[in-house]
């Protein structure tokens, strides 16, 4: 019996809150001043104590205890904010007490050399009283059972296989990210749930060479629970609402469960037979067998000094108070398999025959004493009653001592004749009162040797009947029959009293006994011929158990050889596994890598088009044609991979169904021959019982006084055979139990290795899935990409429509134009020179006529240079035209080389589609008032033109008149007239000429826009083509990935299909496997049982035939 160790770690405070502290801390005590509240402790930590210090108190040694097989648990209790998750975790520079006792309990198990371990963990959390597996997020709401192997356990709760210490904090940590935590006022991380931590160890010893023999191979099975308690909370000061609160609530009510019982169980409630409420909470109920049960457990509680907290403080101390009245009683855990219980018994079986022979040596010494000090007293008795005959005749007074020697020699003479039966010397007694006048002589005397002898041989067999009656009704039963012989014995005293009285009567009771002898002498003549009926009986169970003996070593051959046939059988079945297993997961792993290559493939490929460009367009297009030929080979080699793998299932699957059959066809033959087995020992055992019957009945000393020598030795030959016949039942035992252990450990790694293959089926399955989800996902993208390809088709098909009108229109518009600059300037032309003809003759005429017409001269003059002015800003127009057509044709080289922007463009695209659409209605607008314009400049230019036809006629006229000038040089009036009307004419000239410069500024205007439309309008057309380029390539390139995409779909449904049907084989294979499996766990465990009953039996029938033996060798080595 061993208390629970309670340690109080108290957390550091601020200065201001230490200051103003009310507990103090004195050794291992912790206490209020002026207060009679004082708690001691078995250690008290200050708030500077490391939490390795904390875990040396008490934590390592049960680290230890759990390597030795003695379960042990460790939980931090406390408010919260007090430090507990802190104490059991720790953190980077302070590791706390699980990651300590993980890596002592590592360090324990490789300094122990005589053990082999086996370590397994488990990590689950009680959240809202609902149990959740933190290593499988995915296992919640598990329940709670209890079964007579196991205990109390929590059912489908995961536990992992380790062989680190790293890969058990790895996967503390995969759980603890799974934890439930939240936030309150008190803390910013607080533990919402409560969790164990669980390391079940087991050990076996190292079966070495020259141990096999000794050891038992008992499996110790500890468990270590490391527990981090929720801390209990007020919601006033957490501030907890809502979840937080529901949170809190579960807290409370599973902390004062816990308190509750252990409340109970420091009052001595479970040794009164009262109630203790373990049910009441999942947390009490796991920790069941570490609350005054099986186990070392210690309590590490966690407070805090602060004077706001006191009263939590003072609770948590009351609590520990109390745990520190609470017992546990902990052992050794050990698991005895059938081969460990069968050498525990044959170890036991050795230890009592040992035993047995010490006692009998013993007992038949102190006999064998007890029988000489018999006979030498009936020798002194026979020679005293001699005396006492011979002296009877010489005096009376001797006649007392005489008769008191008579008295002794008939008590002794009694005790022997009380073995036979007492009513017979009663009869002979009657009828020796009879013979009154019959007198002793020398007859009596010859007769009383005779007697003497007789009686030594009855002594004899006497003897060997009663040790033989010893051994066969155990050591009880002689104690029984020696109690039944002194009380005989002491009747008999009083008989002989009763007798002393009467001398005359001792010769009548004399011939009484040589009557009985002779009586006696008939009875042995029948009890050998019974001994002799009795061996001949022994001699047929002999030869039919030499008959079932050589039956069941054929069996054990036939057993034998199928077993041998089996263990080739399972071997080769295990290279095929394990050649499967591989090729499994090499063909796995280059499925993985080639669908990494896809996916990379894809992703390169989808980059590239992304960012294809119009120079690359036909290298890019031949790339990807090469990478998908690539992709192609490569599923095509999967997929021959995978039909490859699926064969070798199948073939596997074939095989693993042939050797369930032969285990199953094996089984039943096992249970067949068991119980023919049965049926013979049972025979045999009844025939044993009869024939032991039968021995003791013929040995009955009531009855009888023993056989003969013969007899002796036909019995230690009968013992001796069904020693060697006990002994090879026990080898043959111990050979069928190892084949039935070899069998088990073969159906175990069967089973082991069908779950492994069940796990690869179900992570192929997962990887199917995936690739399935993964080419929904890549045929959701091309559908979207087709989609987004047709409607960049349309709006291509759009653009190129509008394109078309737009060249057309500005064809059309260039048309219309250049026929109008030509019509132009050919009148421009024709005006000029009919200009320059009428100046020369005019100037020519004026000055050959007349002086006074200088004014008019001088105005033709200024008419002329003006003229001249006109032709030179014509000229300059010429040349502007000559301009813009150089700049078309830089504009066109200049486009050549605009077309490298384009791929910069590209991704302007989408937003330029609209923009081109508002330019294009921009341009058809601007087009529209170009053509309205010019409309309006050809009208005015055929306004100017008629003007200008106008002024021609009226200089024509004015040309007539200065003819008829020169013909009458009188008319100056009409000479000022034509003056005035010249200089009114050159002032609708001015005008003129003012009107045609900005009819020329607009048209030049009108020009620069036509070129900026010429030039979009280029751009645009480039813009369209490359689009219609890159759309024609994407259409190929995505008719061809369409293709083949349609083709590998085909090919994985096929293939999925394919798949999906040998899975859902396998899962039904797979279930009927774990029924048969079940089925055959519990025949193996009805057969186990059996075979221990038998062996139980066996041991008995072992044990009762060796105490014979043993008692029949004592005997002889006596005689």
């Amino acid at each position: 019996m061993e208390r629970i160790y309670v340690t109080v770690r108290a957390r550091p405070l601020p200065q201001e809150d230490a200051n103003c502290s009310p507990w103090r801390i004195s050794g291992n005590s912790i206490s209020v001043p002026n207060s009679s509240s004082k708690f001691e402790f078995d250690r008290v930590f200050g708030e500077d104590c490391k939490t390795a210090e904390v875990y040396e108190a008490r934590t390592r040694d049960i680290v230890s205890a759990a390597v030795r097989g003695f379960n042990g648990t460790v939980f931090a209790y406390g408010q919260t904010n007090s430090g507990k998750t802190h104490t059991m975790r720790g953190s980077a520079t302070e590791p706390g007490v699980i990651p300590l006792a993980v890596h002592e309990l590592f360090e324990t198990i490789q300094e122990d050399v005589d053990r082999e371990f086996l370590l397994r963990m488990s990590y689950m959390e009680i959240y809202n009283e609902e149990i959740n597996d933190l290593l499988a997020p995915e296992h919640r709401k598990l329940q709670i059972h209890e079964s007579l192997e196991r205990g109390i356990y929590v059912a489908g709760l995961r536990e992992e296989i380790v062989a680190s210490p790293q890969q058990v904090l790895d996967l503390m940590q995969f759980g603890e990210s799974h934890r439930h935590i939240g936030e309150t006022n008190m803390n910013l991380y607080s533990s919402r749930s409560h969790t164990i931590f669980r390391m079940i160890v087991e050990s076996r010893d190292r079966n070495e060479a020259e141990d096999i023999g000794n050891s038992c191979d008992a499996v110790r099975v500890s468990v270590l629970n490391l527990v981090d308690l929720a801390g209990s909370e007020r919601a006033a000061k957490t501030g907890a609402e809502g979840v937080r609160l529901k949170e809190g609530s579960h807290i409370n009510k599973s902390l004062m469960t816990l308190g509750t019982v252990i409340k109970k169980l420091s009052e001595g409630a479970e040794s009164q037979g009262s109630h203790v409420p373990y049910r009441d909470s999942k947390l009490t109920r796991i920790l069941q067998p570490s609350l005054g049960g099986n186990a070392n457990t210690a309590i590490i509680c966690n407070i805090t000094l602060a004077q706001i907290h006191a009263d939590e403080t003072k609770s948590s101390l009351q609590f520990a108070s109390r745990a520190l009245r609470v017992t546990n009683c902990a052992r050794v855990n050990e698991i005895l398999t059938d081969a460990a219980l069968l050498k525990r018994q044959k170890k036991e079986i050795e230890e009592l025959r040992a035993k047995l022979q010490g006692s009998h040596s013993e007992h038949l010494e102190e006999e064998i004493l007890n029988l000489r000090n018999t006979l030498l007293q009936s020798e002194l008795e026979r020679e005293r009653i001699t005396l006492e005959l011979e002296e009877e005749k010489r005096a009376q007074a001797e006649r007392e001592k005489v008769l008191q020697e008579q008295a002794k020699k008939i008590k002794n003479l009694s005790s022997m004749v009380l073995y036979s039966n007492m009513d017979e010397n009663r009869e002979q007694y009657k009828k020796g009162k009879r013979r009154d006048t019959w007198c002793p002589g020398n007859l009596s005397r010859e007769n009383l040797q005779e007697l003497h002898e007789e009686l030594q041989n009855a002594r004899d067999e006497a003897k060997i009947s009663f040790h033989c009656q010893l051994n066969l009704d155990s050591c009880v039963e002689l104690s029984t029959e020696v109690e039944n012989i002194i009380f005989e014995v002491q009747s008999s005293k009083e008989v002989l009293e009763s007798v002393t009285s009467f001398e005359h009567e001792v010769f009548q009771s004399l011939s009484a006994i040589s009557n009985v002898f002779v009586d006696i002498r008939a009875l042995l003549h029948q009890i050998s011929k019974e001994h002799k009926l009795v061996i001949n009986d022994q001699e047929k169970l002999h030869l039919c158990m030499r008959q079932k003996i050589t039956e069941l070593e054929n069996e054990k051959l036939v057993l034998y050889n199928q077993s041998v046939d089996f263990q080739k059988q399972m071997d080769d079945l295990r290279l095929n596994a394990q050649s499967l297993e591989g090729s499994l997961k090499s063909l796995s792993d280059q499925q993985n890598m080639e669908e990494g290559e896809l996916r990379s493939y894809i992703q390169i490929l989808e980059n590239e088009i992304s960012c294809l460009s119009s120079s690359s367009l036909a290298k890019e297009k031949e790339s990807v044609r090469r990478d998908l030929e690539k992709v192609k080979i490569k599923l095509k080699e999967t997929e021959s991979k995978l039909k490859n793998a699926s064969q070798e299932k199948t073939k596997l699957e074939g095989e693993k169904a042939y050797a369930e059959k032969e285990i199953k066809r094996l089984q039943g033959e096992r249970t067949l021959l068991e119980r023919d087995i049965c049926k013979r020992e049972s025979l045999a055992g009844r025939r044993r019982d009869s024939v032991i019957d039968k021995s003791s009945k013929g040995f009955d000393p009531k009855k009888a006084k023993g056989p003969g020598v013969l007899f002796e030795q036909t019995m230690q030959e009968d013992y001796r055979k069904l020693e060697v016949l006990a002994f090879e039942m026990e080898t043959h035992i111990a050979s069928l139990e190892d084949a039935l252990a070899a069998a088990s450990k073969e159906k175990e790694e069967v089973i082991y290795r069908n779950e492994g293959l069940a796990l690869e089926l179900e992570v192929m399955s997962e990887k199917l899935n995936v690739s399935n989800s993964e080419l929904k996902l890549l045929q959701e993208d091309i559908s979207r990409l087709r989609l987004r390809l047709e409607e960049s088709k349309s709006e291509q098909e759009k653009m190129e429509s509008s394109i078309k009108s737009l060249v057309e229109e500005k064809e059309l518009l260039a048309m219309n134009l250049t026929d109008s600059l030509l019509e132009m300037e050919e009148e421009k032309a024709i005006w000029s020179a009919k200009e320059k003809a009428s100046v020369e003759t005019i100037e020519l005429k004026v000055k050959l006529d007349n002086e006074e017409i200088k004014m008019l001269t001088t105005g033709m003059s200024e008419v002329k240079n003006e003229l001249e002015s006109c032709k030179a800003e014509c000229k300059v127009l010429r040349e502007r035209l000559t301009c813009a057509e150089e700049n078309e044709k830089l504009d066109r080289k200049s486009s050549v080389e605009k077309s490298l922007e384009i791929d910069r463009l590209k991704n302007e695209q989408k937003m330029a589609d609209g923009e081109g659409r508002e330019a294009q209605d921009m341009l058809k607008s601007n087009v529209q008032t170009l053509s309205f314009q010019l409309h309006q400049s050809q009208e005015e230019a055929d306004i100017l033109r008629k003007e200008l036809s106008f002024l021609s006629e009226e200089r024509e006229n004015l040309l007539a008149q200065v003819r008829e000038f020169d013909k009458g040089t009188e008319q100056s009036n009409d000479i000022q007239n034509l003056q005035n009307q010249l200089f009114i004419m050159t002032n609708e000239r001015d005008k003129l000429m003012f009107q045609i410069g900005d009819l020329q500024s607009h048209v030049a205007e009108i020009e620069v826009m036509k070129k900026n439309c010429d030039n979009m309008l280029v751009e645009a057309q480039i813009q369209v083509e490359e689009q219609v380029r890159r759309i024609s390539r994407l259409e190929v390139k995505m008719h061809n990935d369409e293709v083949n995409n349609n083709k590998e779909k085909a090919k994985l449904r096929m293939r999925l299909r394919g798949t999906q049907a040998s899975l859902d084989a396998h899962r039904y294979r797979y279930k009927e496997a774990i029924n048969e499996s079940v089925l055959m766990n519990r025949k193996f465990e009805e057969a186990s049982r059996n075979l221990k009953d038998q062996l139980a039996s066996y041991g008995i029938e072992v044990l009762n035939l060796k105490k014979q033996l043993a008692s029949v060798k004592g005997l002889k080595g006596t005689e």
